[in-house]
C-alpha cells in the first residue's frame, strides 16, 4: 500500500508568508544560501478571523504588517485535511499526507491492530507515526536534520509528533504543556536559531489559541474577538524579539493553522436510536469513532440501516462538518 499524498492546493492553509535567506559559509569558505524557516502554528485560527476583529473597528497592525510585506492565501484556495482535528492536521502539515497515510487519524482513536487506543498523552510511542504504507513516515524536522551537515539542524517548541522517541528533532520541547507562556515559546525558538553552536535553520512553534477560547466561547464570541486581538500582541511581541536578535529580515515566516471553527445548533444523540451498551464510542467533534462491540456488529449495522438514524446523519455531516 502506498502514501496518498496531499495536492499542492489542499495542505497549507496559510495566513501569511514573509520571505528571505541568509548566508552562510561553507567549511569550502564558499557562500552557500540557507534558507532559515519559522514554522508558527496557532491552533484553530480559521481564515476569516482577522476580518471579524477588524469589522468590529479592533486593530490587528502585526498580522497586517506581515500581510503587507508577504502573502495571503484566503478561503476557498486552502483546506485543511479530514478529520479536522489537532494532531491530525499538524502532521499533515509536516509531513504532505492525508490521514490515511500517515496514520494519526484523529486526537483519540482505537487501533484493532494493536488493540489499543491512541491519546495525546501517550502518543510519544513511534509506532502511531510511522504510517499505514510500506515506506516509514518522515516529518520535516527528520528529513532537514537527516541531510548532517552544521547548516541543517532543527528544533520544536510543543509542536505535534516532535516529541516522539526515535524521531525528534535535534532540539525540541515536549511533551505538550499549555501552561508554557508564549513568549517563552518564542524566546526559545529565537535563541535556537542565534545560539553560536549549531544554530538551528528550522524552527516550530505551536499555540494552542484560538482553539481554547473557541471551545469554551464560540468561534463568533466577544472572547473570540479579543483573543485574536491578544494573538496580534504577542505576534508583535516576537517580530520585536526577532529583530533585536537581528534575525527577522533572514527568516521565511510561515503562520499557520491546523483547522477553524464554527457553531452547530442541531444535535443527534445516538443513544436516542443505539443502546449504549452495543458500541465503544472513541474520540470527539467533528468526527468520532463508534465501533461495535464483539458480536453486536450486525445488529447495530440493522439498527443503523433499518431507521431515520442514517438519514439524520447523513444530512447532520453534510450541512454542519464537511469543510471544517
Amino acid at each position: 500500500m502506498g502514501f496518498n499524498w496531499v495536492s499542492s492546493g489542499g495542505l497549507m492553509f496559510m495566513l501569511l508568508t514573509l520571505f528571505g535567506h541568509v548566508y552562510v559559509c561553507t567549511s569550502h569558505e564558499e557562500a552557500e544560501e540557507i534558507s532559515r524557516v519559522l514554522l508558527i502554528s496557532m491552533d484553530g485560527f480559521r481564515w476569516d478571523y482577522l476580518d471579524m476583529a477588524n469589522n468590529q473597528g479592533r486593530a490587528t497592525p502585526n498580522f497586517q504588517m506581515l500581510i503587507d510585506n508577504g502573502v495571503v492565501v484566503r478561503s476557498p484556495g486552502v483546506r485543511n485535511v479530514f478529520v479536522t482535528k489537532t494532531f491530525p492536521n499538524h502532521y499533515s502539515l509536516v509531513t504532505g499526507l492525508y490521514e490515511e497515510s500517515h496514520g494519526v487519524v484523529e486526537n483519540q482513536f482505537y487501533d484493532p491492530v494493536y488493540n489499543e487506543t491512541f491519546d495525546i498523552p501517550k502518543s510519544d510511542n513511534i509506532k502511531w507515526w510511522n504510517g499505514t504504507g510500506s515506506p516509514k513516515v518522515q516529518p520535516l524536522w527528520v528529513t532537514n536534520d537527516n541531510v548532517g551537515d552544521e547548516h541543517h539542524v532543527s528544533g520544536s517548541f510543543l509542536w505535534p509528533g516532535s516529541g516522539v522517541d526515535g524521531m525528534r528533532p535535534t532540539y525540541y520541547v515536549a511533551p505538550y504543556n499549555e501552561s508554557i507562556p508564549f513568549d517563552v515559546r518564542a524566546s526559545t525558538v529565537a535563541g535556537w536559531f542565534t545560539q553560536e553552536k549549531r544554530p538551528i535553520n528550522f524552527g516550530l512553534m505551536y499555540y494552542h489559541e484560538p482553539d481554547v477560547t473557541g471551545h469554551a466561547h464560540g468561534p463568533n464570541s466577544a472572547e473570540m474577538v479579543d483573543m485574536i486581538v491578544t494573538l496580534d500582541r504577542y505576534v508583535g511581541d516576537m517580530i520585536k524579539l526577532l529583530k533585536d536578535k537581528q534575525i527577522f529580515d533572514e527568516l521565511n515566516i510561515v503562520l499557520t493553522s491546523d483547522h477553524g471553527m464554527a457553531e452547530i445548533t442541531d444535535r443527534v444523540y445516538l443513544d436516542d436510536y443505539v443502546n449504549s451498551s452495543l458500541y465503544r464510542w472513541f474520540g470527539g467533534s467533528p468526527v468520532a469513532n463508534i465501533l461495535p462491540k464483539e458480536g453486536m456488529l450486525q445488529h447495530v449495522c440493522c439498527i443503523y440501516n433499518c431507521s431515520d438514524l442514517k438519514k439524520i446523519v447523513d444530512l447532520f455531516v453534510i450541512n454542519k462538518f464537511v469543510g471544517w
